[in-house]
């Protein structure tokens, strides 16, 4: 599992190849108390946690990213 964060005032963007249809993708979104996270799991065996806190958002991934320099997230098969 690879695991980053991401600092408040980031904006980025996601680009998943193989994923032609986000009905696709097994979402499951809980709220807690100083949290909300989410798990999405992509049918090209992609999967991302996603634990948001009121100052970061942290990622795990069970693939590596790669970052442009337009903050554009892509991650390597």
């Amino acid at each position: 599992m690879y695991k980053y964060t991401i600092g408040p005032n980031t904006s980025i963007s996601i680009k998943t190849p193989k994923v032609s249809n986000v009905d696709e993708i097994k979402i499951h979104r809980t709220k807690h108390e100083d949290r909300i996270e989410n798990h999405s799991i992509y049918p090209n065996g992609l999967d991302l946690f996603f634990i948001q806190y009121a100052d970061k958002i942290e990622l795990i991934s069970n693939k590596p990213i790669v970052v442009d320099e337009k903050m554009q997230i892509k991650f390597e098969d």
